[in-house]
Formats: structure tokens, sequence, C-alpha cells
């Protein structure tokens, strides 16, 4: 890769037809698993307080010590576009006819039952000039940004994946040379706006799943150079936040004037070589402890995209229902905030069971066997 870090093994990729390309447990471990984090931090993590022009939310990590370095192993959108890499690399192994038309119905066909909705009345509302219901809805449809981004991607693929076959490393050092260089516009030369955000969004989660494609060779070699890469991308980072301008937290932070997340900044790329290299250093006992649950993953990649669209829409009805009876709603972190977190993953779970049991429908996944 770089100087920074340790190189991922590569080698020139060799299409296998007969391979699996629809089951691999480690891969269908590590998609729940982010998934679950992802679920789990809106719901039990965010806090909320509600004015004149709508909600804002935060989380703990600024006010709670040492949780920040916790947002190294629990940031989960690295494994998220790092596993689409996988996926994509074996699909397209096999031919790219009809892959983006797939993968598209696969992404945007659970979603539009919430976003269409969505924006014809964020449109309404603000043609009314209600400001807070706008903001309101964003909230409920923000994790969309992640469907924009990896649609992106999926355009894209078939082209990274002709430079990853034609060159793995050099495909791979000039995507990270562009994410690199976008820093240093934005914090070297102060260049900002609208397009240097969709580029950063587009560069640096490019990268990341760019690193998906070497994830098989990756896990094929030895357990010393799988450890090596773990070891330096978690020592790459703590660099980068220790004397580059990233903040140490991998979510957004209220308060803190850079966010590693909006847009991405090079110290993502990083976190996506050390929890790939973690990933693939305990790949043994993670593969062992995810045939022991072969079922409930298969149920789980049935459902993901479902639970992904709807769960902050369950978060947001259940914080309605409070309101609503004048049960207090503090987003202040305190001892009584952390003891009221339990709460906080039970009483969505209470919304989002009957919400995913009704819009199931709409997405392709559950229409299909394991």
């Amino acid at each position: 890769m770089t100087s920074a870090t340790t190189p991922l093994p590569t080698s020139k990729p060799q299409p296998s037809p007969t391979r699996d390309v629809t089951r691999d447990l480690l891969v269908d471990l590590a998609r729940a698993g982010a998934l679950g984090i992802v679920v789990v931090w809106h719901w039990v993590f965010t806090t909320i307080r509600f004015g004149s022009d709508g909600p804002h939310v935060g989380n703990p990590v600024g006010v709670t010590p040492g949780m920040w370095l916790a947002t190294w192993v629990l940031q989960p959108m690295p494994i998220f576009f790092a596993v689409g890499g996988v996926l994509h690399a074996r699909s397209l192994a096999n031919g790219t006819e009809g892959f983006r038309r797939r993968r598209m119905r696969r992404l945007l066909v659970p979603a539009l039952p919430l976003l269409v909705p969505a924006v014809v009345l964020a449109l309404g509302a603000a043609a009314l000039g209600r400001g807070d219901i706008v903001a309101s809805i964003i909230l409920i449809i923000s994790p969309m940004w992640f469907l924009a981004v990896y649609v992106a991607l999926v355009a894209l693929a078939p082209f990274a994946w002709r430079g990853h076959c034609a060159a793995p490393r050099a495909t791979l050092a000039a995507m990270i040379g562009l994410a690199a260089v976008l820093d240093v516009a934005r914090f070297g030369f102060g260049v900002g706006g609208p397009l240097m955000t969709v580029a950063c969004f587009t560069a640096v989660w490019a990268v990341v799943h760019q690193l998906g494609f070497h994830l098989d060779a990756l896990r094929a070699s030895g357990l010393a150079r799988r450890t090596a890469v773990a070891v330096g991308g978690i020592v790459a980072l703590a660099v980068a936040v220790s004397v580059g301008p990233y903040p140490a937290a991998m979510v957004g932070v209220p308060g803190e004037r850079v966010s590693n997340m909006a847009p991405p900044t090079f110290a993502v790329t990083l976190l996506a070589v050390f929890q790939l290299g973690l990933l693939a250093a305990c790949a043994g006992p993670l593969e062992r402890f995810a045939a022991r649950h072969r079922d409930g993953l298969a149920w789980a990649g049935r459902w993901s995209m479902t639970v992904f669209v709807w769960h902050l829409l369950a978060w947001v009805g259940f914080y309605a229902v409070l309101r609503s009876t004048g049960t207090p709603v503090t987003g202040d972190v305190s001892g009584a905030w952390w003891l009221a977190r339990p709460l906080w993953l039970l009483g969505p779970s209470a919304f989002a069971v009957p919400l995913c049991a009704l819009t199931a429908r709409f997405d392709p996944s559950n229409r299909r066997s394991a």
C-alpha cells in the first residue's frame, strides 16, 4: 500500500466459476455484525434534543473519557464497504453481465417505500415552512447516505475490477494516493464545498471497497502476514490522529470542527486496513463460531436491507411515544442516561419487529430461499 502501512498480499485474480459466491461464513458474520453495530449504535448511543427547528442528535463519545477508542472497532462502515468489495469481486470474476442491475435492485427496491413518501412529505413540509418536520424526516432517512455511496460504487465496480485484474497493487496505490491528495487539498489548502464532499465520499469509500478485492488473498496468507496488516493499520492510524488533522474518534462528535466520517478522511482508509487485518487474523475462530450459527446468519442476510432501511424509523417511533406520554427524554449524558440504555434497545425493538414484518415484502431477498 503506502509506506505508512504493511502491504496487503495480492495476486492476479483467478476466477473460479465453481466457487460459491453466495455463502461465505466469515463474510456473512462480518456483514451481520456490522449491521448489528449500526442498529445498536443508533438506538442506544444517540442523544437527542428537540428544538423549534427540529431534532439535534449527538452521541456520548465527546463527553465519555476513552470512548473514542471503542470507535476504532465499533465503526462498522469500513467492514460494510470492504465486504461489498469481496462479494462484488467474486461476482465480477464470473462475468459482468447483469451485475449492476442485480445489485441496484437489491439496494434500491427495499429503500423506495421509505424514500418516496419521505421526499413527498419533506417537500410538503418545506412548502408550509415547517423546517422542524423537514429536519425530522431527514433524520429518519439519514442512513440512506450509505446507499447513495454504495450505488455509486456498484456503478464503478466493473471498472475497478478491470484495474484490479490488470494491476492490483498499482490500482490500489493510485486510489489510495487520490484519497490522500484530497485530504491535502482539504486540510492543507482549505479546499471545500459540495464537490469536495462528493469527491471524498466517493474516493475514500472506493479505496475501502477496493481493499475488499484483496481480502481473499489476505485470508489465504499466513497468520504472521495477517497480523502484520492489522498492526500496521492500527499503528498508522494512531500516528495519523496524533500528528495529523484527524480527530481520534471514528464517528462524528458534536462540537468538533472535523469529523472523520462526514466527509470521510484518509484516516478511514487506515481504519479499514486495521479492521480487515483483524478480521483476517481472527478468521479461524470467527469461522468456527459462524458455522455454529449458519442458519441465523442466513436469516440475518435475508433481513439485512429491511432492518437497515427501517431501523431508525422504529427508534423515532419509540421516541415519539415517550414524548407523547410526557416521559422526559434528556440529551444530557449522565449516570441516569447510561442506566436507561437497555430501555433504548428494547423500546425500538418493539417497533422494529412489526415494522420490518410489514415491509419485508419490498425486499427481494425475503422472496427467495437462503
